[in-house]
């Protein structure tokens, strides 16, 4: 965050160059609106964005505003983040359970019917209508409640994981689910930013444009005189021997070059 001396509010090569670094990275610019005034850009008439502020931050509420500062022409930019505040979301579900109680009042009270229909359609809805009684005794509705999760990581396996466990009464069985659930929703998060961070390891992340190349200082080669040298003093005495030149007084190196001369011919 800071003057970057680019005019967001214009379409500049600079302002490209960025966008491109932000896009390869992962980063957003978060400031769009003029933070200098007396200086306006051929697109805009408010004056120039030069404020800028990266982030990335893209599970968080960003919000940014200007703030006047006296005996300045820039605005000063207040940036502000947060947690999302996301609503659960409230279903109503159908829900079937055969209980003891239902199971005896079945047995009690059979499918009856005159003995003298013989008509097998007729006897086949007396049976049906008793068997959809017995099912809506079983029957009824429940309301679940489900967390809105941004997180990337949480998929709809680990949903209906979830719908299982919270279907179910108190007991051995829902802590066992419940318990099931918790382990692969950690393992699920783990496993993601595992490979979040290997990912960016391998692309460089935004490291790879602020650090250096690293260079083999073993690996030394130059030129001199017309032929390849690896020899380090002779090439550390090359590239002394110009500001050795640029040092000494004028007799000195008429003297250099009088025996260079010399020593060639």
């Amino acid at each position: 965050m800071g003057d970057f001396n680019v005019d967001w509010l214009s379409h500049t090569v600079s302002k490209r160059r960025i966008l491109s670094w932000c896009s390869d990275h992962n980063f957003s610019q978060m400031v769009n609106f003029p933070t200098r005034h007396g200086t306006a850009s051929p697109s805009s008439t408010g004056g120039t964005c030069l404020d800028l502020c990266l982030a990335r931050l893209p599970d968080k509420i960003l919000k940014t505003k200007s703030l006047d500062i006296p005996n300045s022409d820039h605005e000063g930019v207040v940036i502000s983040f947060g947690k999302p505040h996301t609503k659960p979301v409230r279903r109503t579900i159908k829900t079937w359970r055969f209980t003891n109680e239902i199971r005896d009042f079945a047995r009690q009270n059979p499918p009856s019917v005159n003995e003298e229909i013989t008509d097998v359609n007729l006897l086949a809805g007396h049976l049906t209508d008793w068997l959809t009684n017995i099912n809506k005794l079983a029957s009824g509705t429940k309301t679940v409640t489900y967390p809105q999760s941004n997180n990337p990581w949480y998929s709809p396996e680990l949903a209906a994981l979830r719908t299982n466990y919270t279907n179910l009464p108190s007991g051995i069985e829902r802590n066992k689910l419940r318990n099931y659930y918790v382990s692969q929703v950690r393992r699920a998060k783990r496993d993601y930013l595992r490979n979040l961070a290997i990912r960016y390891h391998l692309s460089g992340g935004v490291w790879k444009v602020l650090r250096k190349k690293n260079h083999n200082a073993d690996n030394w080669k130059m030129k001199i005189q017309g032929s390849d040298s690896t020899d380090k003093e002779k090439i550390a005495d090359n590239f002394l021997r110009p500001l050795q030149i640029q040092n000494r007084k004028p007799e000195e190196t008429t003297r250099s070059l009088q025996n260079t001369v010399r020593n060639q011919g």
